[in-house]
């Protein structure tokens, strides 16, 4: 065939359909193009290949020989060969082979086929699709020390050689100049760390907290941004995938160190001692004076007293923050009982007494109003950090209660508060006992990632009344945007609820600091 008959037109198509191919098969092909063809087919780097790969997918490349052979024509056909030093094909060659099978001219393309053991071999470049074993349509690969030995498809087995230097043909042994096989190695290109900086460059913290420093690798589009991360003084202040925890006064120098270059960048830690704060007790009345509690290590907390009152039946309640009872209510205000209490800041607290009533009465109604603080609960139940509850009590007739879930119902000390999880469909659920009906639900909460309080499918704002009229109810947690990771941060919840009677005896209790004896 000669090559005026594989006209430039036929090599654009080829390269066309090559272009638009799909990377899922692999291919291996011989570019059989004339020598008028000046486009660099192959300007990459190959490597040999001596040894079945277990994994055959990528380019490969039948290369004759190591050194270029002026191209030219034999009654085989026409053939290039390329030059290969060290495994890497010169920039500058272009493949350009025409091939005779069994003695007969003509143009074969030649492609590996999806079992990727075999090669297919067509005479047109509309590659047809390969079947998954050798046939007489196929050429097989045989690997033996580095040389290609390929099968040539036809009813008697013939081998793929080079014919001296007059290109290819199909022979009936393997004897002679074999082919090599190269593939093609794609170059992974890698972008080198230039630097990093840490936000913040200096911190203060008090002893047993925690922050968490950003480190960022320059350039953004760096290929091996990991980095390690030490302190100079692990006694004062001792760091993990950023986060720098407090462990005692002093300065700790914290350094974030590239992988990739060993940029550094710093953070100065400066750690204060834990503060101590005042408890101020004003008991209004009874046997304990106006006293401020310090207390003596920070953290250990002050030892509440419980003050007696000569005042008829009135008995101590508990400590009152915020503001005295200065009027005697039977609305239960929200106690901290005497005892060990730790305070999160200067506080003063108040003395409230109480005493219980019975009247006679008819059957008829009583309308109830309780609350709790959850901060106030949490310290009264020696709650925990992180720790999950599942209910909570607001008085003996009155129950809430968390749902299921992973985090659902735990306690944080940051914020004080109960949290609910949107994305573990948490719930709320108010309980009245038996004889009590639930009026109205009051929730106080924070929020995070726009998450909202829900009741009967519409969105319940912290500290709105819901109307209510049962003896349970169930509020879900939502969110006011897009998200689906919403958080509803518990802190306080008052129920009114009723009891009904039938008649009889009705106790009733009353609050007050100074109590009119």
């Amino acid at each position: 065939m000669k090559n005026s008959t594989f006209s430039a037109q036929v090599a654009n198509n080829l390269l066309t359909v090559l272009q638009g191919y799909s990377k899922t098969i692999r291919l291996l092909l011989v570019m059989f193009l004339p020598l008028t063809v000046t486009t660099n087919a192959w300007g990459a780097d190959y490597e040999l290949v001596t040894s079945a790969p277990s994994d055959w997918s990528g380019e490969y490349l039948i290369v004759a020989g190591t050194s270029a052979l002026s191209g030219g024509t034999s009654s085989w056909g026409t053939y290039q060969t390329v030059t290969v030093s060290n495994n890497k094909i010169s920039t500058t060659d272009n493949i350009s082979v025409t091939i005779s099978k069994g003695g007969t001219s003509g143009t074969y393309y030649i492609y590996m086929n999806s079992n990727s053991k075999y090669l297919k071999e067509v005479t047109s470049n509309t590659f047809a699709t390969a079947s998954t074993s050798s046939t007489d349509t196929e050429w097989k690969i045989t690997l033996s020390n580095g040389n290609a030995q390929i099968a040539c498809a036809s009813a008697t087995t013939r081998y793929l050689r080079l014919n001296g230097t007059s290109g290819y043909r199909c022979y009936t042994s393997a004897t002679g100049t074999l082919p090599k096989l190269y593939k093609k190695v794609t170059a992974v290109q890698t972008v080198a760390v230039t630097g990093v900086s840490l936000n913040p460059t200096s911190l203060t913290l008090t002893v047993g907290s925690s922050e968490t420093l950003s480190a960022s690798v320059s350039p953004d589009n760096a290929t091996d941004k990991t980095v390690t991360w030490t302190t100079n003084k692990s006694s004062v202040a001792t760091v993990s995938d950023g986060k720098v925890t407090a462990v005692a006064e002093g300065s700790a120098t914290i350094t974030v160190t590239t992988n990739d270059g060993n940029k550094t960048a710093t953070c100065t830690v400066t750690v204060t001692p834990k503060p101590k704060y005042t408890v101020t007790l004003v008991p209004c009345s009874g046997s304990v004076t106006d006293t401020e509690l310090e207390e003596p290590n920070a953290g250990a907390g002050v030892t509440l007293p419980t003050p007696t009152l000569d005042c008829g039946d009135w008995e101590f309640a508990g400590w009152k923050t915020t503001s005295a009872v200065t009027t005697e209510t039977t609305t239960e205000p929200t106690l901290i009982p005497a005892g060990n209490y730790k305070p999160t800041a200067n506080t003063t607290l108040y003395a409230v007494y109480q005493r219980t009533k019975e009247t006679e009465g008819g059957p008829g109604e009583t309308e109830v109003t309780k609350s709790v603080s959850i901060p106030t609960y949490a310290t009264a139940n020696n709650w925990s950090n992180e720790a999950k509850y599942t209910s909570v009590t607001i008085d003996e007739n009155i129950t809430a209660t968390a749902s299921t879930g992973t985090n659902t119902g735990k306690y944080y000390t940051n914020g004080s508060n109960w949290r609910f999880y949107q994305s573990e469909k948490a719930t709320l659920t108010l309980s009245a006992a038996t004889g009590c009906t639930i009026k109205t639900v009051k929730v106080t909460y924070s929020v995070d990632k726009t998450g909202t309080l829900t009741y009967s499918g519409s969105n319940v704002a912290s500290n709105a009344v819901t109307t209510i009229n049962a003896t349970s109810a169930t509020f879900g947690v939502g969110n006011t945007g897009s998200a689906t990771n919403g958080q509803v941060r518990i802190t306080a919840i008052e129920v009114t609820y009723t009891t009904t009677s039938a008649g009889g005896t009705i106790t009733t209790t009353y609050y007050h600091s100074t109590p009119d004896c």
